[in-house]
Formats: structure tokens, sequence, C-alpha cells
């Protein structure tokens, strides 16, 4: 399974990367790439789930039988990734006298980071 769904037939949860024997059948072409549909028993009930592909919105298309779990999130309140300033890196790259300083301030980090993991 691509992502997470939830089954219409048990309301079970089916989680990512479970993998099924699914029948696959060719249903379409979107421009020369080919439509596939793959129908699938779930493996806690007796229902059938028909999971179309989605090439020109590169996605899949959940076509009967089970719907998405969506989770949405809001990128600015993870802490670990933060927006990448553009304009750093092109003062980095144009800028020679910067580019000394960053990389001075680079060694010093790498140099104290090292001092803690031996500490």
């Amino acid at each position: 399974m691509p992502f997470n769904i939830w089954c219409l037939g048990c309301n079970n949860h089916i989680g990512m990367g479970v993998r099924y024997n699914a029948e696959k059948k060719k249903v379409g072409m979107y421009y020369t790439t080919p439509l596939y549909e793959f129908r699938m028993k779930c493996h806690l009930c007796d229902n059938y789930f028909v999971i179309r592909t989605d090439p020109e919105h590169f996605d899949y298309e959940l076509v009967e039988g089970c719907r998405r779990q969506e989770k949405r999130y809001d990128p600015s309140t993870i802490d670990h990734f933060a927006p990448i300033d553009r304009g750093f890196n092109r003062q980095l790259e144009g800028d020679r006298m910067f580019q000394v300083e960053h990389v001075e301030e680079d060694k010093e980090k790498a140099t104290s980071s090292a001092d803690q993991k031996v500490a």
C-alpha cells in the first residue's frame, strides 16, 4: 500500500507498506502513460478495494472500498525543518569575504562538536 488507508468494509486501518496480491488491469492511457487499476481484498474482512494510478497528479485515486487516511500538518510547526534562506546561499557564492568568514565559523563549530563527542 503506498499510503495509509481505512477499509470501508470493516473500518480497520491498513498501514502503508502492507503488501497485497492485487489483480492488475490496464484501464486507459494518459498521453503515452498507461493507467492501471489494482483490485485487492482486505486481509481483515471480505471487502475488496480498488486503487487506480493517476499520472496526471502523480498520485493514486481510490475508486471504491477504501478511503485515504488524511494526515495534514503545518511545516512551520516542525522545529528542525527551517525554511531555506536562498539569499544566504547567493551571498555565500557571490561574496568571497562572506564565504571566508563562514568557512571559519563552520570549522570552529566542527571542532567544538568533535570535542563534545569525545567528552
